[in-house]
């Protein structure tokens, strides 16, 4: 089983799709607990741009709820806005608020439920983060939803 949790309107066929919001999705559950998921049962867990959104205690929890339900050597990728990125563009003077602000605080125009963003990860944090919760071969990559220039990419993989 393959969990793409925070699906939104974003359907992934082959997947179980998992979202708080979206009435579409496979299952419609909270993405940090993940209750109704037995202990290491899932190959991969792709989390797009959903960490942000969580203050950051429950990041943790949900990180290691994530961790369980994992099977021994699965997959976890997230992507999410960086605040390292994000902090040289603003000192550099980068103009475009979608690649500073927004990336730490959320689009204001979006009106969607749990869209506004309660925490930006520097690569260090995340990766202390992922390593504390079980976490081991926690490699960053290049992003390849959203704003590669803004954004963070890692992979990591249950022990």
């Amino acid at each position: 089983m393959r969990l793409h949790l925070g699906c939104g309107d974003k359907y992934w066929p082959g997947w179980t799709n998992v979202d708080k919001f979206v009435a579409n999705a496979d299952v419609i559950s909270d993405c940090t607990k993940l209750d109704q998921f037995e202990e290491s049962q899932v190959e991969e867990i792709q989390a797009l741009h959903l960490l942000e959104h969580f203050h950051r205690v429950v990041a943790e929890n949900a990180i290691r709820n994530w961790y369980r339900v994992l099977k021994p050597g699965g997959k976890l990728v997230l992507e999410l806005p960086c605040l390292d990125k994000i902090a040289k563009m603003i000192i550099e003077k980068e103009p475009n608020m979608r690649l500073t602000l927004f990336g730490i605080f959320g689009n204001p125009k979006e009106e969607k439920p749990g869209m506004e963003h309660k925490w930006a990860w520097t690569q260090e944090e995340l990766e202390v983060t992922l390593k504390s919760a079980g976490f081991v071969d926690i490699q960053f990559v290049e992003p390849k939803f959203h704003i590669a220039k803004r954004d963070m990419r890692v992979e990591a993989f249950k022990r």
